[in-house]
């Protein structure tokens, strides 16, 4: 296996250093479209699953902290998505 440095410094195997190298307008655009829904999706599921455990947890306090951060992964869900269609309108 070759091994080349990227722009960054870092060690990469040859052939995907060549591939981002040739990785066209569109295709970095779904690329990063594809991340932005990717992390909406992980938000999306955290915020789904603090709302199942806000019933079982012991404390008011818990339940509150469970309930905040399930709103702010929800919001985050839904930057990451406007971020991934403003990608998609470029």
């Amino acid at each position: 296996m070759t091994v080349v440095s990227s722009k960054m410094g870092s060690l990469v195997p040859a052939e995907d250093f060549n591939e981002e190298e040739n990785m066209d307008h569109d295709e970095a655009i779904r690329k990063f479209e594809h991340l932005m829904m990717r992390e909406a999706d992980r938000a999306q599921e955290a915020a789904a699953e603090l709302h199942a455990l806000v019933s079982l947890l012991p404390s008011e306090k818990s339940r509150q902290l469970a309930r905040l951060q399930a709103r702010v992964n929800h919001e985050r869900a839904k930057e990451f998505r406007e971020r991934a269609r403003q990608a998609r309108e470029t």
